[in-house]
């Protein structure tokens, strides 16, 4: 039984009502004032700047909070009608605070948005308008081992780490190695046994992270686009090709389209639903998991509740690039993601699979103008 039949019942993408976006303007005028003060160099910004970027990135980095601000203000003052600025019935359900699209700049948020707590509001914006200033700045990591081990030229592609360093400038709070690990880490470090190894293993296990994270959104965000194509009873192509490792039902229905222009219907719509349930309960796992490195045994992961093991022969693990999202290309990462898979295993039907968490991530890149991990 699916939670939304029929397909009318769905969640819709609206405009926010006059009300609702007093209190979100109000917020995008907080969020330009955080970061003003952040940016100020009378201030004191520029240590919690080093503190996450590290100092070879701060010029990088206050760049991109200057298009922050940039896009603040254009949201802030977008017309009603001008479609910037949108609600959405479906974050709510899949439990985000947000969504920005960097190609359009159109920022939705849930709809309850304008009943959360203000400060929380204001630091949803900063975070959502690294996407609006760089397609590129995507969420990695947003704590934990993946987001301590980043390398800081990395770091400036990490929205987490955008709104992590000015909340802690607001807080005057100055982050810790332990709190945010050393983004000038050199990376050949070795460690001792039963320790984080840093960067290079760590790396990996971040980047197994992201791939999960990254088939969460994109299917999220397809499942939206193909809910309002299947209610137009019209799609347009380049939507189904990137809704690829979705489902099957999606792309056998894409390859006859060139002759019957009703592609979706309810089932396509629910089997989508399926993967996209699936893949956020694996994503709320993987977020929550920390491992520790075993010198001397075998190449292999385990996990034990929420600590996976992984053992390693030596202390050289070399970070393979993952061409186009492809996990068979990297053996470590497609490892980890196996061991987190076999450790938690998707509902049966669900569609989620090694090979299509490889394939949504790659759209995830794809929509972005990228062609993968690297």
């Amino acid at each position: 039984m699916h939670p939304y039949p029929p397909l009318a019942n769905y969640p819709f993408v609206v405009d926010p009502a006059a009300p609702e976006r007093t209190v979100i303007d109000n917020a995008l005028t907080a969020a330009v004032t955080a970061i003003n003060g952040f940016l100020d160099p009378t201030g004191n910004g520029g240590t919690y700047l080093d503190a996450v970027f590290g100092p070879a990135q701060h010029a990088a980095a206050t760049t991109t909070y200057g298009q922050m601000r940039d896009v603040l203000t254009t949201w802030r003052n977008a017309p009603a009608t001008d479609g910037k600025v949108k609600l959405s019935g479906w974050m709510p359900r899949f439990g985000r605070a947000a969504h920005t699209n960097g190609s359009t700049k159109v920022i939705t948020l849930p709809t309850f948005a304008a009943a959360a707590p203000p400060a929380g509001l204001t630091t949803t914006l900063i975070h959502e308008s690294t996407h609006g200033a760089n397609a590129k700045i995507v969420d990695d990591a947003y704590a934990g081992v993946g987001f301590r081990t980043m390398p800081g030229p990395r770091r400036l592609f990490n929205a987490p780490h955008f709104d992590y360093a000015v909340t802690a400038w607001q807080n005057q709070s100055l982050p810790t190695n332990a709190q945010v690990g050393n983004p000038n880490a050199a990376t050949g470090a070795a460690v001792g046994v039963g320790s984080p190894q840093q960067p290079k293993l760590g790396v990996q296990f971040q980047r197994a992270q992201g791939v999960v994270t990254h088939a969460r959104i994109h299917a999220e965000n397809m499942l939206a686009r193909l809910t309002d194509d299947a209610r137009l009873g019209n799609v347009e192509k380049w939507v189904m090709t990137a809704a690829d490792g979705l489902p099957v039902p999606l792309l056998a229905r894409y390859w006859q389209s060139w002759i019957n222009t009703d592609v979706l219907a309810v089932a396509d719509v629910d089997a989508a639903n399926d993967f996209v349930t699936a893949v956020t309960a694996l994503n709320n796992a993987v977020q929550a998991m920390t491992y520790q490195v075993q010198m001397g045994g075998a190449n292999q992961c385990q996990i034990a509740g929420t600590v996976m093991t992984i053992q390693v022969l030596g202390t050289d693990v070399t970070a393979v690039p993952l061409t186009n999202g492809d996990l068979n290309d990297d053996p470590w990462v497609a490892r980890i993601v196996t061991a987190i898979l076999a450790a938690h295993p998707p509902v049966a039907g669900s569609g989620v699979t090694l090979a299509t968490l490889g394939k949504v991530d790659q759209q995830y890149h794809f929509a972005r103008s990228e062609s993968g991990h690297n």
